[in-house]
């Protein structure tokens, strides 16, 4: 333990430079143990894992406990080989390794000569029983089969429980118009979207469908996707949630794929503002993806290409002057007047309504390419890249219905990862990434018209304003660019040592933003009713003057995020986090048991009573040594852990509780409800003690002192 505790201290120190797990979210690990016939531990053992379809293996050794931890692991189909002279080979085959498992195969080798094997095919559990984790998993079988609006997998966030969508976050190409999503109550902004470990949200704090066309393509290069809600490890840092992705790699065998899916309006019904005919829509999504071996068993390669064109015309009401009543405006503002369209209703007071259709055309371009190779048994890399270049025209909005400036919004998104893993030894492996980012959204306004050039000539059209009626020129917050310079490094220590599994590392980012956002910059002019723009008296001028229009905003940092982690296997059934970042709650397990001595009763209620017995000595369930107890418990600690259990317990089964006492001067009085607080995860509440439900003169049942007090006996 003194070993443990001073390579923790060191490794605080030492570990600049290094990076946040984000590097290794993407992989999964297999643990287990190594037993003989009879049950007992087997020591150096040689446990091979295999994946099926790239032929990786790697090979640890079981420790002295019989334990074996097998991290970082690509997902994929594996088999677990467990060897050694004097026993038979056993093989363990299907076991499916996806995104953040960590698996338990338990692996018994029977006595006989190690030429000899035995296949075993049974299932392996899908309970996690080594991670604290709370996720949900979606697979590539789900996000290909399912009907997604735009082959967005962004969507299949919903499918995890506590996530919901959260449309007040805007959809503009300003904030990105994909979807937003709060998870387990926290922000929008609370989560991170990581694609093989890479995080890939851009200046909003949203992901790839934060583009201008508000969808993540590249469907078909996600293997799958884990979204983590709550009590994650320390790899992933304070987030609120991880939306943890990793993408497909080439394997032995090619394979690939070649689709189109087509959208349009033939069956769409009408909206009210449309007179005969539903608007034109059209969208066409179509591609290819491929992988195979460049050198078997060695480098594979993996390509995916999807493209998408789309066209939709809508309809808006907008509020235009008479043309009666624009005979009326004085000559500074007659040509600015005159850009109104005429109106199909007169509403009255000089005002008259019409139905504009403006048209949106978009068109994205996603290329993804990714290569593995195997150098060697103990290094391996990959790296992967993705270019993402989508555009929008839009000629008119609800806000403005007027279709006479349509803007032309551009995103360009890229994101490349390098990652390195070597193999030290069985037990020591470090895995180096390096990774750029660079998402970048522009929006501009070109169309000009002179009427709307007399303040700032060269500029983008300058905004007016009517109270009542819809507005005319450039958006008042155009041009505006958010560009990202991301530069990421990360190095990661695994180290196993008996039975303590320690992480540690962190990551070194530098970013640079470069952006602009001229608001104002065309100006705006605000009138508060048609009287005054006829008479050309505006209420107020907001704009830059020239050689005062600099809207440039650059902005540099570097941030060092170091993480700690210690997984420590207590007993075969019972590993508590031990992490660089507070957690509650302890998993319930079992314990040793004990001998019973120096009975104690409570009372819970007229039927029910507690025969507690305080421990003096226990068992090592391993040994079977008997071992004294350094520090037992005195009556009333004992009592009060005791009544926490029974609290609980009584409340959640529905039984009456009244009153509990104790004789002596340890007497009190309290409820289920206000024990319920402290509940069977406060980690005060382990019972190393043996304790018998018993009503009078008949005993229900016994518990010792490796079990909890799950439930009350029948009555």
């Amino acid at each position: 333990m003194k070993t443990i505790s001073r390579t923790i201290i060191a490794a605080i120190f030492i570990t600049f430079g290094a990076g946040q797990l984000h590097a290794q979210g993407a992989t999964a690990a297999i643990s287990g143990t190594v037993l003989d016939p009879s049950g007992a531990a087997i020591a150096g053992a040689s446990i091979t894992v295999r994946n099926i379809g790239t032929a990786f293996n790697r090979t640890v050794l079981s420790n002295d406990q019989g334990r074996y931890v097998a991290p970082e692991l690509p997902i994929g189909e594996y088999e677990v080989q467990g060897s050694l002279a004097g026993f038979q080979t056993v093989v363990r085959r299907g076991i499916v390794l996806t995104v953040g498992s960590r698996p338990v195969v338990d692996l018994q080798l029977p006595i006989g000569q190690a030429a000899e094997t035995i296949s075993v095919t049974e299932e392996v559990s899908a309970v996690e029983t080594t991670s604290s984790s709370v996720s949900s998993l979606v697979n590539q079988t789900q996000m290909r089969e399912m009907p997604l609006n735009g082959r967005n997998f962004e969507q299949l966030i919903l499918l995890a429980p506590t996530a919901v969508s959260y449309p007040a976050g805007g959809s503009s190409a300003l904030v990105g118009r994909a979807a937003t999503y709060a998870i387990s109550g926290s922000r929008p902004e609370g989560y991170a979207i990581l694609l093989d470990g890479e995080n890939i949200q851009d200046w909003w704090q949203r992901g790839t469908g934060a583009a201008v066309t508000g969808t993540s393509l590249g469907i078909e290069a996600i293997a799958e996707f884990q979204t983590l809600t709550n009590t994650y490890s320390a790899e992933f840092g304070g987030n609120g949630a991880v939306i943890n992705s990793a993408t497909r790699s080439g394997t032995n065998s090619f394979h690939g794929s070649l689709y189109e899916f087509l959208r349009n309006s033939a069956l769409d019904a009408r909206n009210f503002f449309e007179q005969k005919s539903p608007a034109p829509f059209r969208r066409n999504q179509f591609g290819a993806s491929v992988g195979g071996p460049v050198k078997p068993d060695k480098a594979f390669f993996f390509f995916n290409y999807e493209g998408l064109r789309q066209h939709l015309d809508q309809s808006f009401q907008a509020f235009v002057p008479t043309l009666a009543v624009r005979a009326q405006a004085v000559p500074s503002v007659k040509s600015i007047v005159d850009l109104y369209p005429a109106p199909t209703t007169d509403l009255g007071v000089g005002i008259g309504t019409l139905i504009t259709v403006g048209g949106q055309t978009a068109e994205e371009n996603y290329y993804f390419g990714r290569f593995d190779y195997t150098l060697s048994s103990t290094d391996s890399l990959f790296a992967r890249y993705v270019n993402d270049v989508g555009t929008l025209v839009s000629a008119g909005t609800v806000t403005q219905p007027i279709p006479l400036w349509p803007t032309l919004d551009r995103s360009a998104n890229q994101y490349s990862t390098v990652q390195e893993h070597h193999v030290f030894s069985p037990n020591l492996l470090n895995s180096f990434g390096f990774s750029f980012t660079r998402p970048s959204t522009t929006e501009t306004q070109p169309n000009t018209y002179a009427p709307l050039q007399q303040a700032f000539r060269g500029r983008q059209d300058v905004t007016i304003t009517v109270t009542g009626l819809s507005p005319l020129g450039a958006n008042f917050v155009n041009p505006f660019r958010f560009l990202q310079n991301k530069f990421t490094i990360t190095d990661d220590v695994l180290w196993t040592r008996g039975s303590h599994s320690l992480r540690f590392g962190g990551r070194l980012r530098r970013q640079q933003i470069n952006s602009y956002s001229y608001t104002y910059w065309n100006g705006n002019y605000t009138f508060t009713g048609l009287d005054k723009l006829l008479s050309g008296m505006p209420r107020i001028f907001t704009g830059a003057r020239n050689g005062e229009a600099y809207g440039n905003r650059d902005f540099r940092d570097i941030a060092f995020a170091p993480y700690i982690q210690d997984d420590w296997k207590v007993t075969r059934k019972l590993t508590p986090p031990q992490r660089g970042q507070s957690r509650r709650g302890y998993r319930v397990h079992q314990r040793s048991s004990c001998i019973q001595v120096q009975p104690l009763v409570v009372e819970l209620g007229p039927k029910v009573r507690l025969r507690i017995r305080r421990l003096r000595e226990s068992q090592d369930l391993a040994t079977g040594r008997l071992r004294p107890v350094p520090r037992p418990l005195s009556d009333l600690r004992l009592f009060r852990r005791v009544r926490r259990h029974a609290a609980v317990q009584l409340a959640e089964s529905g039984k009456p509780f009244i009153s509990d006492s104790i004789p002596g001067d340890y007497r009190t009085a309290t409820t289920a409800r206000a024990d319920l607080r402290h509940g069977v995860r406060h980690p005060e509440d382990s019972l190393p003690d043996a304790v018998e439900f018993k009503r009078p003169a008949r005993t229900l049942s016994r518990y010792d002192a490796d079990c909890w007090l799950r439930r009350l006996p029948r009555r």
